[in-house]
């Protein structure tokens, strides 16, 4: 595998790990890495209010600094603009009823990947910069943060 290569699985990895902090294992990526059928549950976690006052407490975790405020509040901002996009998809996805038939469906999953993918992108942009500005201590806080829910979710999938 390239560099380029492990270094952007790795860059959307992290990505991913902000989301999921962000919304917590309900929410996963915005609501956007679950199939269309399993989004009731993730649907509320997309209530702008609880964005912000997930955003406030990380915020807090990290002990964000005014000078990092800048590219703190751009990533506020990627996460408060997927999880409004997420909750747009989600619901055009309800009002337009199930999926009938092999081929809606493969449509349907088709645009939540990617809708996933701007999602991602969009975080890793603002990201960046972002931890690029954290201190080692902020950084270990980060890797506990976003990376720890992920595993934790497999882990009890695997148990249960």
């Amino acid at each position: 595998m390239s560099v380029t290569i492990r270094q952007t699985l790795k860059s959307a990895v992290v990505a991913g790990g902000v989301a999921m902090l962000l919304l917590g294992s309900a929410g996963s990526v915005l609501a956007a890495n679950q199939a269309p059928r399993e989004q009731g549950a993730a649907h509320g976690m997309m209530d702008p209010q609880k964005v912000d006052q997930k955003l406030a407490a990380l915020k807090g975790e990290l002990k964000i600094t005014e000078a990092q405020t800048p590219a703190w509040n751009a990533v506020a901002d990627a996460m408060r603009a997927n999880a409004n996009a997420t909750r747009t998809a989600a619901d055009a996805k309800k009002a337009g009823g199930k999926e009938t038939d092999a081929l809606k469906r493969m449509e349907s999953r088709d645009q939540w990947a990617k809708l996933r993918a701007q999602n991602s992108e969009r975080l890793l942009t603002a990201f960046r910069p972002l931890y690029s500005q954290l201190n080692d201590e902020q950084k270990q806080i980060a890797s506990e943060k976003f990376m720890a829910p992920h595993h934790k979710r497999g882990q009890e999938k695997k148990a249960g």
